[in-house]
């Protein structure tokens, strides 16, 4: 739920519109949001050393451009949600 801005309270609502037991504590959904967003990082920072790797490989250089676009959630940037689109390399 945090994923798509709700946080806790948004999946207690869920969890009782669908007959659901109410969901973990606060305490433990902050746990489970900090070991998720560690992961999500780790995965990505893997991701991208592995594409820029393949890139390098495959261009057989290591002068490689990057184009891309980002948004975030809010005007200005105060924001901690930000999005990054790679459009083309």
């Amino acid at each position: 739920m945090r994923s798509v801005g709700q946080g806790l309270e948004g999946l207690k609502t869920f969890c009782g519109i669908i007959g659901l037991n109410p969901p973990v504590s606060k305490n433990a959904y902050e746990k489970i949001c900090t070991r998720i967003s560690a992961v999500s990082k780790s995965l990505a920072t893997e991701s991208m050393k592995k594409a820029a790797v393949d890139e390098v490989t495959s261009a057989d250089s290591t002068d490689i451009s990057l184009s891309g676009d980002e948004t975030w959630k809010s005007r200005g940037h105060t924001s901690q949600r930000e999005i990054y689109n790679c459009t083309s390399i």
